[in-house]
C-alpha cells in the first residue's frame, strides 16, 4: 500500500475517533413529583410490625397510625455521614423504614416515561400502586421481610441528595398510573441492623416530558460530506438533529420520523473541511446541544493536509 492510502486511511480513523462526543445530559426541565422535601408517611421498624406482606405498598391502605415526616428519613450515629439527607429522624438500630406519598396526575396519557431515582442506605424497593416499579441491586429477591438484609451500600453523604441513575421505570409504572391521586411507596432496609451505623434513603420521581439523554450524543462514519449522529432517550420520540456552521444558527435540519429510544440521524451534503455545529432533540425541543457540540469534516479525498493521529480502541 502507498504511503499516500496509508495515511489516508489513518486520517480518517482519527477523525471518526475524534468525532466523538463525550455523553451529556439533557437540559429539560422535569416535572417532579416526589423528591427531597416531599411530605410523606412512614413506620420505623425496630422490631417486626406483624404481618402486613405487600398490602402496605397499595391505593387501598390505611395509614392513619402511620408517623408523618418529608424525605428524606433515616439516621445517622456518626456525623456527619448522611446528616444532610435527613430530614426525618428514626431512631438508630431501625432494620426498615416503610413510606408512602401521593402525588397527582392529571392526565395519565399524557405522562409518556417516568424516571425514578433514590440517595439511599442499604437497599430499597419502590412500588406505584402496589406494582413494583424499582429495587436497589443489592436487595435480595422476591417479597421483603421487614428485618430483610441488603448488601452494603453507602448514600452520597452529600448536603444535598445525589440522584443517579436515573432509571427509565416506564414499562412498570405507566400501565398503573390513573388519573388523581397515585401512591409512590417505597422501603429501605438497614445491611447488618441493629449495629449499623446509618440508614437513608431519599427518593426522586419524575416525568420528563422532553424526554432525557441517556447516552451521546456521539458522532460515527465520518466522511467529506456527512455523518451519521446517534443518542438514547429515555422516552420514545422522533429523532432531530440541528445543525449548521455558525453555532447561533442551526437552521437546518435532518431527521428521522419514527419513534424511538435509539436515535440515529445521518447528516449528508456537508462541505469537506469544515467546522460544523449540531444540537439534538425531538419535534419541539432542543435535548442536547451548546456551542461545544461540534465537529470537522475530513478533507476530500486524495486532498494533502498536516495531519495528527489520535488512535483509539473502543469508539462505543
Amino acid at each position: 500500500m502507498r504511503r499516500g492510502s496509508v495515511l489516508r486511511l489513518l486520517l480518517l480513523a482519527a477523525i471518526v475517533g475524534a468525532l466523538i462526543a463525550a455523553p451529556r445530559r439533557a437540559e429539560g426541565a422535569p416535572v417532579v413529583f416526589v423528591q427531597a422535601g416531599t411530605p410523606m408517611k412512614y413506620l420505623a421498624n425496630q422490631t417486626n410490625p406483624g404481618i402486613l406482606g405487600p398490602s402496605w405498598t397499595t391505593e387501598a391502605y390505611k395509614d392513619i397510625a402511620w408517623s408523618t415526616g418529608v424525605y428524606g428519613v433515616g439516621y445517622e450515629t456518626a456525623p456527619p455521614g448522611a446528616t444532610g439527607l435527613i430530614s426525618t429522624a428514626v431512631p438508630a438500630g431501625t432494620y426498615s423504614v416503610y413510606t408512602r406519598a401521593t402525588f397527582t396526575v392529571a392526565d395519565p396519557s399524557a405522562v409518556t416515561g417516568l424516571l425514578f431515582a433514590a440517595d439511599y442506605d442499604d437497599g430499597y424497593i419502590a412500588w406505584i400502586n402496589g406494582v413494583e416499579v424499582a429495587r436497589s441491586p443489592g436487595m435480595p429477591s422476591g417479597i421483603p421481610n421487614w428485618n430483610s438484609n441488603p448488601s452494603s451500600h453507602e448514600s452520597s453523604n452529600a448536603g444535598a441528595p445525589v440522584y443517579s441513575p436515573l432509571v427509565n421505570i416506564s414499562a412498570a409504572a405507566l400501565p398503573v398510573l390513573h388519573a388523581g391521586t397515585n401512591v409512590l411507596a417505597v422501603g429501605v432496609w438497614n445491611n447488618g441492623a441493629p449495629t449499623s451505623s446509618d440508614l437513608v434513603v431519599v427518593p426522586y420521581l419524575a416525568f420528563d416530558p422532553e424526554g432525557t439523554v441517556t447516552r451521546g450524543p456521539y458522532l460515527q462514519m465520518g466522511t467529506p460530506t456527512g455523518v451519521m449522529v446517534r443518542w438514547r432517550t429515555s422516552t420514545v420520540s422522533v429523532s432531530r438533529v440541528h445543525y449548521g456552521t455558525d453555532p447561533a444558527d442551526l437552521s437546518t435540519i435532518a431527521a428521522n420520523p419514527g419513534s424511538t429510544t435509539e436515535h440515529l440521524v445521518t447528516l449528508a451534503g456537508l462541505l469537506p473541511s469544515t467546522r460544523y455545529y449540531y444540537a439534538v432533540g425531538t419535534a419541539t425541543a432542543i435535548l442536547a446541544g451548546d456551542p461545544s457540540y461540534t465537529f470537522v469534516t475530513p478533507p476530500s479525498i486524495g486532498t494533502s493536509v498536516p495531519t495528527r493521529i489520535w488512535v483509539i480502541g473502543d469508539s462505543g
